[in-house]
């Protein structure tokens, strides 16, 4: 999964489908997880995945330097 940024609650990520970025958050994972704007995919890709995948990708990037 690919997470562009992170800002608050909401972070965009890039939909595996289409490519397409879109915007998932704490408050929309309480009302049920949202398709992809663009082309309607269901991914299941929750912000505490898009947090999770984004602080890895952050320790990675610290240790390679």
């Amino acid at each position: 999964m690919q997470v562009i940024d992170l800002y608050g609650n909401n972070a965009i990520v890039v939909c595996p489908e289409c490519r397409g970025p879109y915007i998932v958050s704490e408050f929309l994972d309480q009302r049920g997880l949202r398709k992809c704007p663009h082309c309607n995919t269901a991914n299941e890709i929750t912000y505490e995945e898009a947090l999770a995948a984004s602080s890895t990708r952050s320790r990675t990037q610290r240790h390679n330097r």
